[in-house]
């Protein structure tokens, strides 16, 4: 199942104001703030790199997982949470979750200079 049309469109948007893509981060496309990634996103998914608070929130939610690469030799990454359909077709909650993402991020590079 590929990704609505409406939630690519916001995906965008947030990424425009949030942080800039750059191409191909295990064969998808990463999103960054600075020069840290903060999301990951292909064809039919969306992973956020969440707060440990916000990944115990995100992984109640039904559909949600933590970000595998199909790529052979390469292990879980518990930090980013594939995001269920209910939130990438819902613009409020996936603008929510991709704001809390890139605010993680940056209060992480903020913390390490």
């Amino acid at each position: 199942m590929a990704i609505q049309p409406r939630s690519v469109r916001t995906s965008i948007e947030g990424v425009r104001n949030l942080g800039r893509p750059r191409p191909k981060v295990f064969r998808r496309n990463g999103n960054y703030t600075g020069e840290k990634m903060f999301a990951i996103f292909e064809d039919d998914s969306f992973s956020f790199k969440l707060s440990p608070e916000d990944r115990e929130k995100a992984l109640e939610l039904d559909g949600a997982k933590v970000f595998t690469p199909a790529e052979e030799g390469h292990s879980a990454m518990p930090e980013y949470i594939v995001m269920p359909m209910t939130v990438l077709d819902d613009d409020d909650k996936f603008q929510g979750w991709l704001t809390k993402s890139a605010e993680y991020v940056r209060s992480k590079m903020k913390a390490a200079s």
